[in-house]
Parts: structure tokens; C-alpha cells; sequence
């Protein structure tokens, strides 16, 4: 049981604001077969607020964008070119499509870059002439003025060969997967890799990131509809304790918030192996078992609760200048071996064993573990 002696603080509200200035409006194609023509680098701008949602993939490129713009665009001489809307102020979709009209047929597609809210994707081996069908549009319901950016990049991707599993760029392009390690994958910062895997009844997924080359290689889970489920760094797991079998998706990708490389090769290792701990019920106060999902606590004590090597337990509380706190989890070693952490909650990644950095821990191997702080000054 855990026996936390804390205090609360108020909570503060946070305000952003952002000023800039506004691209050009240009004239804008509602649907493939009125794409505007557009030729060269620069910025188009667009308003999308009246558009309707077109539906057109280029055969599975991602889910129908809405309320979708689209331009007919010429390459003006041989190169790799960038796509983007980075300056637009509401969420965007993304996808380029290989010739300039409603035949054309999907080269990659992009909703969030890198961290941010913004699309963006780079065509390579574009020769003088090719025609390109651009499609930018809305994630949800979010919609207004924009602007989407066209330049010629040199790819610092070019030493690095695409996986043989490509195109898998989209949730709707997510290519199935069985259990193994799973080798010479790439992920760019406008590429994030897509996998499936079918878990059954009482089996629990671990899939985890191994041998990249460079960069910050993350993974999200989520459920076959795409909604989010986790994401922990290089690792994620999920028990299925429902019934029938149940498809979960995977996704890499360069988490540019902590390294700005810009493409990278990595091993995927997906395990699936039987919950020993399926027959467990869980304790009352679930789901808390990722910092996202921490429950919120005061002083207070809890008992019969339950942790397991796929089912940490994650709290949160506010301590006060010169406030201290104090937990204390009561177990009996002989029946497994309880460890804890404390973070402040800026400090991310978190929920992942000793990985930091840790105002506290307590990793004994006798009876019970014991964490206590005192806050210096107000986070």
C-alpha cells in the first residue's frame, strides 16, 4: 500500500499567443480535376474554411484529408523537392500524388511533422517537367487560411535506402507484421513507419526499438482505428484481456523535439507472449499506467493494489515550496520486487525504469521501498 504525506498548490493558468504574418491568397482547386496549376519553389497561399472534402486518395494514400486543396504542380528543374504547410496556424494533411490530374497515384502523405501540428513531405528523383498533384487539407474539423511551401532541398537522406515494407507513411498504409526483429527499417522526419499486429485473448505485445543509426527513434500505439493508445520511448506494450483477437497499430518516427537528424535506420523487435498475470484483477484506482494517465493523489493511504511488469502504476501531486513528500509502498519482497520513482513533471521521458533524470528513487531488494523529497523552490 502507498502512503503519500503531501500538499496541493493552486493551478495556474497559461496563456500563447502567436503573431505573423499571412502568405498571399492564391486561387485553389477544390477537388482533382480543378487542380490549380502552379510551377516552381515559393509560397501558395490558400483558404480552405469553404472548401468541401473531396474524398480522393491517389489509390490508399491516407485517409480522405478534409475539406482538401489541390494544385497541379510542374518540377522546374531536376531535383528533390519539399512540400509543406509550416506556417499554417490550424492542424494540416498532406498528401503528393505522381502526375497532375485525377489518374495520379499516391507518392507519400504526411498529418503531423516531426512535433509539430504542420505536414510536410519531400518527393526525390523529381525530373524537369514531372507533374506533381499536391493535396493539402484539414486533420478533423479545423480549417482556414494557409499556406503551402514549395522547395528544393538537398536529401540528407540520400546514403539511406527505403525499407523494403515501404509505403507505410500513414495509419491507413500500416503494413502487418509478425512477431520478430525485424531489421533495416528507415523513418525520416517526414516518413514514420506503420505496422500492425493481431494480438489474442490473454496475450500481452511488447515491441520495442533497436540498433538505429542516428537520431531519437520513438513508437506510439494505437488501436485499428488509429486512436491513440500509449507511447513510452522506445518502447510499447498492451495486454488484450478482452475477447477475439485485436489488431493494434505501430508507430516509428524521429521524435525532432530531441534530435534534429533527419533520417535514421533502426531494428523493430515485436514480442508476443502470455499475461502470467491475466487472472489478476486490476486495483481501482486504473488506468494509471503511463505518465499521461497518472492518477492525481493527497494524503491519504491505499490498499490492494496491484502492479505487474507490463502494468506500472503512475501519480501525480503538487508539493509546495520547502513542502516535502513522502510515499511508502508496503509489499513483501518474496512476492515480487516493487521499485519507485519520482519526477517533476517537466521532466520527460518518464515511466521507464531508471531513466531520467529522477529527483528520487528507491530500488532496494528487501521488504518495502520508501521515497522522500523536499521541493527547493516552487516548479
Amino acid at each position: 500500500m502507498l502512503t503519500p504525506s503531501i500538499s496541493r498548490m493552486a493551478p495556474a493558468l497559461c496563456l500563447w499567443a502567436a503573431i505573423g504574418g499571412a502568405a498571399p491568397l492564391f486561387a485553389q482547386g477544390d477537388d482533382c480535376a480543378s487542380a490549380t496549376p502552379i510551377a516552381g519553389t515559393g509560397t501558395f497561399g490558400f483558404d480552405n474554411t469553404s472548401n468541401t472534402t473531396s474524398g480522393f486518395t491517389g489509390v490508399n494514400c491516407t485517409p480522405a484529408i478534409q475539406q482538401d486543396v489541390f494544385w497541379r504542380w510542374t518540377a522546374p528543374q531536376a531535383g528533390d523537392y519539399q512540400f509543406d504547410t509550416f506556417g499554417t496556424s490550424f492542424d494540416t494533411n498532406m498528401s503528393v500524388h505522381s502526375g497532375g490530374d485525377c489518374s495520379a497515384t499516391c507518392v507519400a502523405s504526411n498529418d503531423d511533422a516531426g512535433s509539430s501540428l504542420q505536414s510536410s513531405v519531400q518527393v526525390s528523383g523529381v525530373q524537369a517537367g514531372d507533374e506533381l498533384l499536391v493535396q493539402v487539407g484539414s486533420f478533423l474539423l479545423f480549417a482556414g487560411a494557409g499556406q503551402m511551401n514549395v522547395s528544393q532541398v538537398n536529401n540528407p537522406c540520400a546514403g539511406l535506402l527505403e525499407d523494403t515494407l515501404e509505403p507505410n507513411n500513414s495509419c491507413a498504409q500500416r503494413v502487418a507484421l509478425t512477431p520478430g526483429l525485424h531489421t533495416d527499417l528507415f523513418v525520416s522526419q517526414v516518413d514514420p513507419d506503420y505496422f500492425s499486429v493481431v494480438v489474442q485473448p490473454g496475450e500481452h505485445l511488447v515491441a520495442s526499438v533497436a540498433g538505429q543509426t542516428a537520431g531519437d527513434v520513438d513508437l506510439t500505439l494505437y488501436d485499428s482505428g488509429c486512436s491513440y493508445l500509449m507511447s513510452d520511448g522506445v518502447q510499447v506494450h498492451f495486454t488484450h484481456v478482452g475477447t477475439g483477437a485485436r489488431t493494434l497499430v505501430i508507430e516509428a518516427f524521429l521524435d525532432t523535439s530531441t534530435n534534429s537528424t533527419p533520417c535514421a535506420q533502426y531494428d523493430l523487435n515485436v514480442r508476443i507472449v502470455s499475461d502470467p498475470c491475466i487472472g489478476q484483477s486490476d486495483d481501482p484506482l486504473e488506468d494509471h499506467d503511463s505518465c499521461n494517465t497518472a492518477m492525481p493523489v493527497g494524503d491519504g493511504t491505499w490498499t490492494g493494489l496491484h502492479v505487474d511488469l507490463w502494468d506500472k502504476d503512475f501519480y501525480e501531486f503538487c508539493v509546495p515550496a520547502n513542502g516535502t513528500v513522502r510515499f511508502d509502498a508496503l509489499f513483501p519482497h518474496a512476492q515480487g520486487d516493487v521499485d519507485m520513482f519520482l519526477w517533476a513533471d517537466w521532466s520527460y521521458p518518464c515511466g521507464i525504469g531508471t531513466a531520467g533524470p529522477t529527483l528520487v528513487q528507491a530500488t532496494s531488494v528487501d521488504d518495502d521501498e520508501t521515497i522522500q523529497w523536499t521541493n527547493p523552490s516552487p516548479f
